[in-house]
């Protein structure tokens, strides 16, 4: 999406992320799953809607998410350190690509990392917020799928849904033990923010589980695996 004078601009930037570049990967290599993502979301409120009454009036927390974003442009939009169109480019996401971020006039500042990517550039807009909320289910809730949300199976995601959701702790702890029957991203009776990437079977685990609460999306993406530097 950058003409080829930002190439020629920041050749140091490109020449130091060598390795990046080297095997022509995304800086964050995430998309939308597409139909069959609307077909996944279609079920899952199907399946909402014949969950039980007991389970339905249970206190949800939620909310909409302003940090979540899409590149619509064709091609790729670069990540650049600094807020100017000349700036050195860490890295890039293509099209397609979901990332965390904050909106700072026509820039979006990622989200706990360096870079900035530019919205609209020549009068072409190559970003666009991708409308998401977060849920943080009752204690004692174990699946996502059953209030019709889905799993947050990223820890950049689990934490920026913590900020969004106002929780006491936003940093992720990997869990070591995995008491959970749904990989995600959970908070417990201390207010400790846990991401679990696989489910576990071990029963004696159960009481563990209880003092666990789900954070859930509105929406399925998969994983945003950022491998630029910064």
């Amino acid at each position: 999406a950058d003409g080829g004078s930002d190439f020629a601009t920041t050749a140091s930037a490109a020449k130091s992320n060598s390795n990046l570049e080297s095997t022509n990967q995304p800086s964050i290599n995430s998309t939308e799953l597409g139909s069959n993502s609307s077909a996944r979301e279609a079920e899952a409120i199907s399946n909402a809607t014949s969950t039980t009454s007991s389970v339905l009036v249970q206190s949800i927390e939620e909310e909409p998410s302003q940090m979540e974003w899409q590149v619509v442009a064709q091609g790729q939009v670069h990540i650049r350190l600094a807020k100017r169109p000349s700036a050195a480019v860490s890295g890039y996401v293509p099209k397609g690509g979901i990332f965390l971020g904050t909106r700072k006039g026509n820039w979006i500042e990622l989200f706990r990392r360096t870079g900035f990517l530019m919205v609209v550039k020549s009068g072409i807009v190559r970003v666009l917020q991708r409308p998401t909320s977060y849920s943080w289910l009752p204690q004692g809730s174990m699946s996502c799928k059953k209030y019709g949300k889905f799993p947050i199976r990223d820890a950049s995601v689990c934490e920026a849904a913590a900020v969004t959701l106002g929780l006491a702790s936003t940093r992720t702890r990997p869990g070591q033990q995995l008491p959970t029957p749904e990989a995600g991203c959970y908070s417990d009776s201390h207010g400790v923010l846990w991401y679990f990437s696989g489910p576990s079977s071990n029963t004696s685990m159960h009481t563990k589980r209880h003092s666990l609460r789900p954070l859930c999306a509105s929406r399925s993406y998969l994983a945003a695996h950022d491998l630029a530097e910064g």
